[in-house]
């Protein structure tokens, strides 16, 4: 390579990306065919490496399991295990005590109060079942059957 052209792959490979290209530099590159061999290099280079690397790895609970002793040797994993009848039980006793305390509370008490009352039994109802579907998140994700609508880019 001539001393010229390593002078002006210098000044190509200074330039910032989407930079245009100067005369001069662009002058040299219709004509000297090295060169242009080498830019061509670089910009496919940039290209394969700008792509999203695609390695097949088959993620099943083994190989996971294998990653995670590598990572921590003490690991173990943990299996949490609710009943479906301690949530059903404890949803039918925070119905059941709201409609006690609703049907026992005295006329005269105060509006403000059962408002309250009824707030506070709202919340922890919303906060039952978020709780539900929080701890038993696997359990929904698997069953929802999930397809590609979209086309895989090549």
């Amino acid at each position: 390579m001539k001393k010229d052209c390593e002078c002006y792959m210098e000044e190509y490979l200074a330039l910032d990306k989407g930079q245009r290209v100067p005369f001069k530099l662009a002058f040299h590159l219709l004509f000297c065919k090295s060169c242009r061999k080498q830019v061509r290099a670089l910009s496919w280079a940039e290209k394969l490496a700008a792509r999203p690397l695609k390695i097949s790895v088959p993620l099943n609970d083994r190989t996971l399991l294998d990653i995670m002793a590598q990572i921590d040797p003490s690991y173990k994993p943990k299996k949490y295990s609710v009943s479906m009848v301690l949530w059903a039980l404890s949803g039918l006793v925070m119905i059941a005590t709201m409609c006690l305390l609703s049907g026992f509370a005295p006329t005269e008490f105060s509006h403000l109060l059962q408002f309250v009352c009824y707030l506070t039994f709202a919340g922890v109802i919303i906060a039952h079942c978020a709780l539900f579907i929080s701890t038993n998140l696997d359990f929904f994700i698997k069953k929802i059957n999930t397809r590609r609508t979209m086309a895989r880019p090549a």
